[in-house]
C-alpha cells in the first residue's frame, strides 16, 4: 500500500475551528493546506536528464500509473548506474507517497530471481541476460521497461522502451492527463536541449 511519506514535512494541518454557538462536543476543524518548499522536496543523486531525453511523456506517465496502481515494474539494463538510478527516480516522483511493496533493483542470479513470479506489486531490476527469467505468460499487471544501452565505440544510442502490461491501465481524468503531460513534456524539451547545449 502506498502510504503518504512520514518523514516529510506536512502537506496539511488541521485546525481547530472557532468554538461552535451552540455548545456541541464535535468542533469541526479547519483545513490549511500549504505547497512544499523547494527544500522540503525529495532530492535524489541520480539524474533525470536521461530518463527525460530518451523516454516520450507517454511513456514516462505509464510508468508512473503503474506504480501508482502498485503493479509491477521490471526494469531492464546492463548498467548497474542506470538502472538502479532509474528505479530511484520512479520513487522520487511518486511523492508524496511512498513505495512499500518489494523494491530490489539489483537481482542476482539464483533464487532471487524467483520474486519475479510473486504476486505482490514490485520494482526489480534485471540486466538483459537475466530477461528471459520473466514468467510466460507474463503477469497481467506486470510493465517492463528496457534501458538499452549506448555503444561507446560508435555513439550509437540503444533503444529504451515501454512493455504492458497486459491489463489495461484505468484512464486517468483528462485535465488531469493533460496537464501532466504538458508538465512532462516541457521537462524533456528542456532536458533535451540541455544535453545538445553541453555537447
Amino acid at each position: 500500500v502506498l502510504h503518504p511519506e512520514l518523514t516529510a514535512p506536512p502537506r496539511a494541518v488541521a485546525e481547530p475551528a472557532a468554538e461552535p454557538e451552540s455548545g456541541a462536543d464535535d468542533s469541526p476543524l479547519a483545513l490549511h493546506v500549504r505547497a512544499p518548499s523547494s527544500s522540503e522536496l525529495p532530492s535524489s543523486d541520480y539524474s533525470a536528464a536521461s530518463l527525460l531525453d530518451r523516454l516520450r511523456p507517454p511513456q514516462l506517465l505509464h510508468i508512473l500509473q503503474v506504480l501508482a496502481l502498485e503493479w509491477q515494474l521490471v526494469i531492464v539494463s546492463d548498467d548497474d548506474e542506470r538502472r538502479v538510478g532509474a528505479a530511484e527516480l520512479f520513487l522520487q516522483w511518486l511523492y508524496p507517497l511512498a513505495w512499500t511493496q518489494a523494491y530490489v533493483p539489483t537481482v542476482p542470479d539464483g533464487p532471487w530471481l524467483d520474486l519475479l513470479k510473486a504476486p505482490f506489486p514490485y520494482i526489480i531490476g534485471l540486466t538483459s541476460r537475466q530477461l528471459g527469467q520473466l514468467p510466460t505468460p507474463l503477469p497481467e499487471r506486470l510493465c517492463v521497461l528496457r534501458l538499452g544501452g549506448d555503444s561507446a565505440l560508435t555513439g550509437a544510442r540503444g533503444v529504451w522502451s515501454v512493455s504492458g502490461p497486459a491489463s489495461p491501465l484505468p484512464p486517468l481524468p483528462p485535465r488531469e492527463n493533460g496537464a501532466l503531460l504538458s508538465s512532462l513534456s516541457r521537462l524533456c524539451r528542456t532536458a533535451g536541449s540541455l544535453k545538445h547545449a553541453l555537447a
